[in-house]
């Protein structure tokens, strides 16, 4: 389940993790469920954007060259071919984490592959009752995406997962002097709160905590 937002305020303080971690961890000693919250900063790779960001940076450069052919020196157009070979690598990297270029189906494949990267590397899918639930936020793209293991995502079902995707939406288009994403997760959390409620098993007092509730940056 993955949606966008536009809201560029993204910063979340030292202050605001713990505060969350500590809800997570309220949460995760009444419920048969455990939440692993990641931030990505870094974004994806996206090749063929990159590859249509050069295409078009070169047909900019095509066009102002024409245009301004009689004013440039002979010598420049000796050197540009040099400059346009030592491009590429340059610009590769300059676009691998923007999807400005990328189309929205290349993202959404994008995303879905760093959250289940994410979702193995933390290992949310060893719990014992299959009950992980990973929120994935990725930076660079504007969109977040939930996975929930296959237990959890049976006794949740689609509909109330896809109330909690519009809940995290709408948190995110609101402007808070606390920080979008505190604000976001804070909402998340509350409105999971009440779906667990009716939806999960009371935690039982002999299952520990099987993951850390740290929030992770990668």
């Amino acid at each position: 389940m993955f949606a966008l937002w536009s809201n560029r305020q993204q910063s979340i303080s030292k202050s605001d993790c713990a505060a969350l971690e500590s809800k997570i961890s309220d949460l995760e000693s009444r419920f048969s469920v455990e939440v692993k919250v990641v931030i990505s900063e870094g974004g994806g790779s996206y090749p063929m954007g990159a590859v249509r960001g050069i295409l078009a940076l070169l047909f900019i450069f095509q066009a102002v060259a024409w245009f301004f052919w009689i004013h440039l020196p002979w010598w420049l157009f000796g050197v540009l071919p040099m400059v346009v070979a030592f491009l590429p690598s340059k610009i590769l990297n300059l676009f691998r984490p923007s999807p400005l270029f990328s189309s929205k189906q290349e993202i959404v494949l994008e995303l879905k592959r760093r959250a289940q990267a994410a979702f193995e590397n933390n290992k949310i899918g060893e719990t014992e009752t299959k009950n992980g639930l990973l929120v994935y936020f990725s930076m660079p793209e504007h969109r977040f995406y939930l996975l929930p293991d296959t237990n959890l995502h049976q006794k949740l079902g689609a509909a109330a997962i896809d109330h909690i995707v519009n809940v995290m939406r709408d948190a995110l288009q609101k402007k808070s002097t606390s920080g979008v994403l505190f604000g976001t997760l804070n909402s998340m959390l509350a409105e999971l709160d009440q779906v667990f409620t009716s939806k999960l098993p009371k935690k039982s007092e002999d299952r520990g905590n099987e993951m850390p509730n740290t929030i992770m940056f990668d």
